[in-house]
């Protein structure tokens, strides 16, 4: 509340103001009725004008704040409004006091009511209302035809009857009712309004008691009067301030709500640039699946902004709701994600789906898309290096295992050979010579599986040397022959002259079971015809021609499975197979293209699917003269290696080599200080230095290896030769420190020749 003491000061010098005036003219002019009536007329209008828009503007208030002694106040003030101005606009002599009596009646009946205790619900409240009007309007009916007669002369002849007064004092009793109200309610609130709108009832309550005591158009009519004009001149003050208090209240809710909808509007502004910032695609989409928004990466990844269109049309090119699709099944629950491979690009996303209520009761949906196919293909890749890891692992333990099994059949195979060879020497009887040719042969056989396997263990690396493939394959064939199943028929063309190409004979061997074995494999179920042809090409592919003119070709073709086209370019890869694990290891074609481009060939596949595969190996042909191994040394080459009683200290820890040793040394003319003992060797001859003209040792013992004896035995005699024999191929894998401190590495089994030809060498 803005008025001050000094407001209310001046409407009081105003009612006095207006009592004097009033008594000025009724005494200038007691006969000009008329000014009276216009007078009158101005001040009642002024009166009801201000009933009604205070009504109005308390109620725009009370819209606010809910009171029901607002309610009772503005229905007794638009009564009273409507009833001073029926009033004001009628000549004295009709209904003239008749409706100022029932405006003062109801009004202060409808202010006393302000004491009426709340309802707990607004439809009793409602209820209660209209009761209470009809309830007033029929006890005023009922007054009214109690008192017909005084009632009449008060309508007909203006007359100030004691029903008049009867209504303004119950009326003014009933303003003096609500005005204590007002003042109660001030005095728990402090809230001014309550204060003045107390005093507004005071000054009406007063107004419908000096009623009683006034007479028309006298000094004390007029007083009445200015009572009535300083009570709605308070009364529009205090609505005039509630309303400026509305309006201002009403600007700090719009101002708050103008700071709220700004802050969304930052809120959604730094939303929707974070959302535009995000490398991942987004997506708002409708309850009816339309797209509202797309940030800037989704919009690149389908070339345009989609907005307004179907999100499955869009994004993945379907024209229909995608299988995927889980918009019924997030509404009203928590986030989902899915994983989809879109239809528009094959690429895989990671997708989250977010629920997004609406203020009418639907749901819309948010989408977060991420691309995960190079992360897939990453852990594709990583699982593949896994399994090529494990596969090598396994591959090591076999290799590792392949050279431990290879040195042990070495030393089996070394008295075998060593012997037979020695039994050749001696043996006279033709049958004899002919049996023990045949263990000969074994043996070095089993020489050759044993360099085979030392070849599959990486131990070995193989030697290019001029070679005729042709028995070769013919070993090869013979072996699948008796492993091969019935239902396979094989078909061999091997050229006689096919003429000698530079390989290794043990990985050629490798090269043709290799192939042999993917054409059983193919084969396997449904049998078929295996083709192998040796010889040279018609044809030979065009960019080989340009490089020789001569090539040796071996093809393998069978009639089995065959191979799809769409893998064709990846069979020589490593590790890559169509087959099952307990088939393959996908090694086998990626060692065959190796070994073949080392021998400085080409491999070329062709195949059917349904109809069978063939594979060519192109091998270029050599001028060099094909080597055969000293298999059975002249005598006379054993006769010039004899010795001539040097002494030769030969340690191993296999007694049967030991005494083949033993037995080769002695019989090529050496003396021979044999053990099966590297510590006792070692004993021996630094006990006796000089009387040793050699070491042979073998590598591998416990105790004391070869190569450690080597250094101890250099540290007593540095100038004595040492010969180190090993079942495996080591001579890449032995340090620089150790092949300088010996005078010859050989491997196991060694024929005399060699070893009667090293030891001379190593005497020189």
């Amino acid at each position: 509340m803005t008025l001050k003491n000094h407001n209310f000061r001046n409407l009081l010098v105003f009612a006095a103001g207006g009592l004097g005036f009033s008594y000025l003219l009724s005494s200038l002019l007691p006969q000009q009725s008329y000014i009276n009536i216009s007078a009158h007329s101005v001040l009642e209008a002024c009166g009801a004008l201000t009933a009604i828009v205070s009504a109005i503007i308390l109620y725009q208030r009370q819209a606010i704040e809910n009171r029901d002694e607002l309610k009772w106040m503005i229905s007794g003030l638009f009564i009273m409004g409507i009833m001073d101005g029926a009033h004001c606009f009628t000549a004295p002599g009709n209904e003239f006091v008749m409706f100022h009596s029932l405006a003062v009646f109801w009004g202060g009946l409808f202010f006393a009511y302000s004491w009426i205790p709340a309802p707990k619900q607004a439809k009793e409240n409602r209820r209660r209302f209209f009761t209470i009007i009809g309830i007033t309007l029929a006890a005023t009916l009922v007054t009214i035809n109690m008192l017909s007669a005084d009632v009449t002369a008060m309508l007909k002849n203006g007359e100030f009857t004691a029903t008049a007064k009867l209504f303004n004092f119950v009326g003014g009793m009933g303003f003096f009712a609500g005005a204590l109200y007002f003042f109660q309610f001030f005095s728990q609130t402090r809230d001014r309004r309550y204060f003045w709108l107390s005093l507004f009832s005071c000054f009406l309550g007063l107004s419908g008691i000096y009623f009683l005591y006034g007479e028309m158009w006298t000094g004390g009519w007029w007083l009445w009067h200015m009572l009535r004009l300083a009570a709605f001149t308070i009364l529009m003050i205090t609505a005039l301030v509630a309303h400026h208090q509305s309006i201002r209240h009403l600007q700090k809710a719009l101002a708050r709500v103008e700071k709220g909808r700004q802050a969304l509007q930052t809120n959604e502004d730094k939303h929707r640039s974070m959302l535009d910032a995000m490398v991942d695609p987004v997506y708002l989409c409708s309850p009816d699946l339309k797209i509202d928004y797309m940030n800037p990466a989704m919009a690149d990844r389908i070339g345009r902004d989609a907005t307004g269109e179907p999100c499955h049309l869009a994004l993945h090119n379907l024209h229909k709701p995608c299988d995927w699709c889980v918009f019924e099944q997030i509404k009203g629950a928590s986030p989902k994600d899915i994983t989809i491979k879109s239809p528009l690009d094959n690429r895989t996303f990671q997708i989250t789906n977010i629920p997004i209520p609406n203020p009418d009761g639907t749901v819309s949906k948010m989408t977060f898309y991420r691309d995960i196919t190079d992360y897939l293909d990453a852990v594709s890749e990583k699982e593949q290096a896994q399994l090529q890891l494990r596969q090598a692992q396994k591959l090591e333990a076999v290799g590792t295992l392949a050279g431990g099994i290879a040195h042990d059949f070495n030393n089996i195979l070394f008295p075998i050979i060593g012997l037979t060879e020695m039994l050749l020497e001696k043996e006279d009887d033709v049958r004899s010579q002919e049996d023990l040719q045949e263990i000969l042969t074994a043996g070095r056989r089993a020489q050759t599986l044993v360099s085979q396997i030392l070849a599959f263990s990486r131990k070995r690396q193989g030697s290019l040397d001029a070679l005729d493939p042709a028995p070769i394959v013919k070993e090869v064939l013979k072996l699948a022959r008796s492993t091969l199943p019935s239902n396979i028929t094989i078909i061999q063309e091997i050229a006689a002259d096919a003429g000698p190409v530079m390989a290794d004979a043990a990985q050629l061997h490798q090269v043709v079971m290799n192939l042999i074995s993917n054409a059983f494999h193919a084969m396997e179920t449904s049998g078929g015809t295996l083709t192998v042809v040796l010889g040279k090409p018609a044809d030979i592919p065009g960019h080989l021609s340009g490089r020789l003119s001569q090539w040796l070709c071996l093809s393998v073709a069978d009639t089995g499975t065959g191979i799809l086209p769409d893998i064709m370019d990846r069979i020589f890869d490593p590790y890559f197979t169509t087959k099952s694990q307990d088939k393959g290891s996908g090694l086998g074609l990626a060692v065959t293209h190796g070994i073949v481009k080392s021998f400085g060939g080409e491999i070329k596949a062709d195949s059917v699917p349904g109809e069978g595969s063939s594979f060519n190996i192109y091998l270029p042909l050599t001028d060099v003269r094909e080597t055969t191994p000293a298999d059975e040394p002249p005598a006379m080459a054993l006769h010039n290696l004899a010795g001539k009683g040097e002494t030769i200290l030969v340690v191993d820890d296999e007694p049967p080599i030991v005494r083949l040793l033993n037995a080769q040394l002695t019989s090529a003319g050496y003396r021979v200080a044999a053990f099966t003992s590297s510590r006792e060797a070692l004993d021996s001859l630094a006990s006796s230095p000089d009387r040793y003209d050699m070491v042979i040792s073998d590598l591998t013992m416990p105790e004391i290896t070869g190569d450690r004896l080597s250094f101890e035995i250099r540290t007593i005699r540095p100038d004595i030769p040492f010969i180190l024999l090993t079942g495996k191929n080591t001579v890449n894998r032995l340090s620089r420190k150790i092949t300088d401190n010996i005078s010859a590495l050989l491997t196991k089994p060694v024929n005399k020749q060699t070893l009667l030809k090293t030891i001379k060498e190593s005497f020189r």
